[in-house]
């Protein structure tokens, strides 16, 4: 948009024939001139365009690495919840093992003391007989 601008300006002044004087105050550059600063606005143009680019390109890294950094700290917390069910787990099961101890220690004491009442039973009935 910027090179019409100075096209028009650039083509819209005549050319002035040697001894003239100008009205007004103006810029009065040569053919030479202008060809350089429309090469040069081209190159500005598409060095604009890549700029827009690389910015568009810098945002995208910039989303991906929220996303990244996002999933690393989902990451851990599933872990450390993971980390808190499995002692909550183990203390559980550490529970149950001691009572399956004493549920045994409780089965042995009955038989044993299922068996002294018998021996201790019959033993009685012997001497009342006798």
């Amino acid at each position: 948009m910027f090179l019409y601008c100075i096209m028009n300006i650039a083509l819209s002044s005549g050319e002035m024939k040697a001894g003239e004087v100008l009205k007004e105050d103006s810029y009065v550059f040569s053919l030479e001139e202008i060809e350089s600063l429309q090469d040069r606005i081209l190159e500005l143009e598409a060095k604009e365009k890549k700029l827009e680019l690389y910015e568009q390109l810098s945002e995208e890294y910039e989303r991906r690495e929220k996303l990244y950094s996002l999933s690393n700290e989902y990451r851990d917390s599933y872990i450390e919840n993971l980390e808190k069910m499995n002692k909550n787990n183990q203390l559980i099961i550490d529970t149950y093992n001691r009572k399956d101890k004493f549920s045994t220690l409780e089965k042995y004491s009955y038989f044993a003391l299922g068996v002294g009442l018998s021996y201790s039973s019959i033993y009685m009935g012997s001497l009342l007989v006798e």
